[in-house]
């Protein structure tokens, strides 16, 4: 069987044993691309990217759904031989819902280091369903997602593409 693209929603053993850091997750480059195997895009709470573009990042929604567009885009750069570019997210904040009235949000700069505004109660409660609700809503039309960059610039990556 011959395929231009294959999505997995797993792992493999044997990439993983070569390529991952002490905590499990797959290490990738700038682009979200598998450095010892071209042809590998990770994307979510199970990859890490470098520090430069990574740090920041911590295992959220907030983080996995434009890792997850920009790991699509860098697929779609790939497959037309194009260089894919760095990935670049920014953050917003942090919110908690503490049941269906009440919540916190600590709002952040891109960087994910706290901002001085915070919100609380009802109206914290709120904010947070209306962010789920954007998310549903973000997936039923995924071509008009668009996210924050992050605090580096969007790049192109150095490597060179996988070919066939």
């Amino acid at each position: 069987m011959v395929a231009r693209v294959v999505v997995v929603g797993a792992g493999y053993a044997g990439v993983m044993a070569a390529n991952r850091l002490a905590d499990g997750r797959l290490r990738t480059d700038d682009a979200l691309v598998c450095p010892h195997h071209r042809r590998i895009v990770g994307v979510g709470d199970a990859v890490a990217p470098p520090a430069h573009v990574g740090a920041h990042l911590r295992m959220s929604c907030q983080a996995a759904l434009p890792m997850g567009a920009h790991g699509a885009d860098t697929v779609l750069a790939m497959i037309r031989g194009q260089q894919p570019t760095s990935v670049s997210i920014g953050m917003t904040g942090q919110a908690i819902s503490l049941g269906r009235r009440d919540g916190f949000i600590q709002a952040a700069h891109r960087d994910d280091t706290p901002a001085a505004f915070a919100l609380s109660g009802r109206a914290a409660a709120v904010v947070k369903e209306r962010v789920c609700r954007f998310t549903i809503t973000s997936m039923r039309f995924p071509r008009a997602y668009r996210w924050l960059p992050g605090a580096t610039p969007s790049v192109p990556v150095p490597t060179p593409v996988a070919t066939r």
